[in-house]
């Protein structure tokens, strides 16, 4: 089974998403950032999207939570 990973927000601050839609993970970054200036136009616009999918590991710089 691949999973899917969302990873959203700038360089060393951020959040993660596993196996839940891409809406979906936007929805909940801008619900949790609580900001009328963050959107899924911003996040576009500095390409802080990021998307992929995988096995059952991968390769990590760090992790923590």
């Amino acid at each position: 089974m691949k999973n899917k990973l969302i990873v959203i927000g700038w360089l060393g601050v951020k959040q993660c998403y596993l196996n839940v839609s891409r809406e979906e993970a936007i929805r909940r970054y801008v619900e949790k950032k609580d900001s009328s200036s963050v959107d899924e136009t911003y996040l576009k616009q500095f390409d802080l999207i990021e998307e992929f999918e995988f096995g059952d590991e991968f390769s990590a710089y760090d992790a923590w939570k």
